[in-house]
């Protein structure tokens, strides 16, 4: 007599409510995993040969690493929650599929989408390649048999999408406006600061680390008479490099920008970033999406991050320009040719 298949369905009884269990579950830092863990974590991260084939860790760029570590902090959450965590245990070891199962369950139950669901499960099957090299673990993908991915509905949110037109012309609005020597400096400065950041974004649309991580006078650069913006490829996810021009309509914006509101946030410090911080510093990758989203939502009463920008610019493309059905793929950085788009 064979056991039964651990089913994918909603549990009916949720062990605490969804705002008690949000409130309860954590991703666990590297520093408080086991012992062991730890150590297969630092050692799975250490950069091979260059003369042998590279290891599992070393395709992934720093971001993923970082999303894979959250991942593998969350599961060890959950085993922790439910006692099945005994820090003498090998990692894979930990991994049944009713466990697996269960995790899924315990995910839903906090309320999360199902693509964050598929999200968290290959976040795991990606940390168990690092922690243990070689190991064949693709299955915890397919616990109950097909793909999480083919066994949950996938149910898309609603997304508020503005026109890309839309947001650049507020954003150009706001910039119009402001006056950074104004009384409340302060808030004139970041406010500037957040209109140029909205506007390019929004009229080239490209992904958030490869923005968050212009330099002026080494990405950004005056050529042809207007700013360029040269991305390396370790900006890019596709690891290819990068290029193209800002619309002339921001040359005069974003040379304010760089001429009198970036020294002015600067005050005395030095960075080459070109986001800058009121205290001084580089926003990096955090601080320039907070501050995309806290603006988006003084604008629009709903928040968004820049990432939505893609979605605009495509759907923008699109709706007004339909005899050019390449045109939001050349925005997001995808045409073949590699040509850059200079509009």
């Amino acid at each position: 007599m064979t056991s039964a298949k651990p089913q994918l369905v909603t549990p009916q009884v949720m062990p605490q409510s969804q705002a008690g269990l949000r409130a309860a579950v954590r991703c666990w830092h590297v520093r408080e995993w086991p012992l062991n863990d730890q150590a297969a974590w630092a050692a799975g991260l250490v950069v091979g040969d260059p003369f042998d084939d590279p290891t599992y860790s070393e395709n992934l760029s720093a971001p993923t690493v970082g999303k894979v570590r959250k991942g593998y902090g969350r599961w060890l959450d959950f085993l922790e929650r439910h006692e099945l965590l005994d820090h003498a245990e090998p990692p894979l070891a930990r991994v049944t599929r009713r466990r697996i199962v269960r995790y899924l369950h315990d995910l839903k139950s906090a309320g999360n989408a199902d693509a964050t669901l598929i999200g968290r499960i290959v976040e795991l099957t990606m940390a168990l390649k690092i922690l243990v090299p070689g190991a064949k673990v693709d299955w915890i993908k397919r616990p109950t048999g097909p793909t999480i991915y083919a066994a949950l509905p996938k149910i898309q949110r609603h997304l508020f999408v503005p026109d890309t037109g839309v947001l650049v012309a507020k954003a150009l609005d706001k910039m119009n406006e402001l006056d950074p020597g104004s009384v409340d400096r302060r808030y004139a400065l970041v406010a500037f600061r957040d209109a140029v950041l909205v506007a390019v974004f929004a009229m080239r649309a490209r992904r958030l680390r490869a923005m968050a991580g212009i330099r002026v006078g080494k990405e950004l650069i005056w050529r042809d008479d207007r700013f360029w913006i040269d991305l390396p490829p370790e900006l890019v996810k596709t690891k290819k490099p990068d290029s193209f021009s800002l619309p002339a309509v921001l040359t005069p914006y974003v040379q304010r920008y760089l001429h009198e509101v970036r020294p002015a946030l600067l005050n005395g410090h030095r960075s080459d970033g070109m986001w800058i911080g009121i205290g001084g510093e580089m926003l990096g990758y955090k601080g320039v999406q907070q501050s995309f989203t806290r603006t988006t939502g003084r604008w629009f009463e709903v928040g968004f991050g820049p990432h939505r920008c893609r979605h605009a610019a495509t759907t923008t493309a699109a709706l007004q320009m339909p005899e050019a059905p390449g045109l939001g793929a050349r925005m997001l950085g995808r045409w073949k040719s590699g040509a850059p788009l200079a509009l």
